[in-house]
């Protein structure tokens, strides 16, 4: 839970530093969301076609060099790519070697790009939770507990201690009430309220943090 104090006492700190942005995209400067008072961001790090996203290490670093309050990174897990579900992790923390980001977040979010066996599932996202943390890497989970059932099964927990829950919940309200409990979550610390958005000539999905 360390992780997550560190972020309490530095959000107690900065007014703003409640509202942050999910980016798929490159962006070279984060000077216009910090002006709209967004100062943190979640970047793209996976394609869940079974590559690391090309944009994702130039955009952390330039969330570093824009000196944002900090940045995460996100994964779409590729299911069916002849690759096991560690090796995925493995990919994403060598591509990012020399750039700085917080928690690595394992989205569970299209029923598509997952197999019909929610046991299977099950234990492919905790095999991905177990190698981040094996790595160093704090790890979460992106999900919204109807979608978290129908692909995971209503049973599946995350194993792992000092896990955190980012909820995808487009409802357009900056609140972390009326959460449901999935995975063993009983409180997200990051809620994507909102998106896709256009702010600063971009397109990006709008979070609201747990501070």
């Amino acid at each position: 839970m360390r992780y997550y104090v560190i972020l309490l006492a530095l959000c107690l700190g900065v007014a703003s530093c409640t509202n942050g942005v999910t980016v798929t995209t490159l962006i070279k400067d984060f000077s216009c969301f910090k002006e709209h008072k967004y100062v943190y961001a979640i970047v793209r790090a996976y394609i869940n076609l079974g590559q690391v996203d090309p944009n994702a290490k130039a955009t952390l670093l330039a969330a570093e060099q824009y000196k944002l309050l900090y940045a995460d990174i996100y994964v779409n897990p590729c299911v069916s790519c002849k690759m096991k579900p560690e090796a995925q992790i493995d990919q994403v923390v060598e591509a990012l070697k020399g750039a700085k980001y917080s928690t690595m977040w394992l989205k569970v979010q299209l029923m598509d790009k997952w197999t019909a066996n929610t046991t299977y599932n099950c234990e492919y996202i905790n095999a991905m939770v177990n190698e981040a943390q094996k790595l160093g890497k704090s790890a979460g989970i992106g999900s919204e507990a109807s979608v978290w059932e129908n692909i995971m099964g209503k049973d599946c927990q995350i194993k792992a201690d000092n896990i955190g829950c980012w909820w995808q919940k487009h409802d357009k309200e900056q609140s972390l009430d009326h959460f449901k409990p999935f995975g063993g979550f009983t409180f997200p610390t990051i809620k994507e309220f909102d998106g896709p958005s256009k702010m600063c000539a971009e397109q990006v999905n709008l979070n609201f943090c747990n501070c």
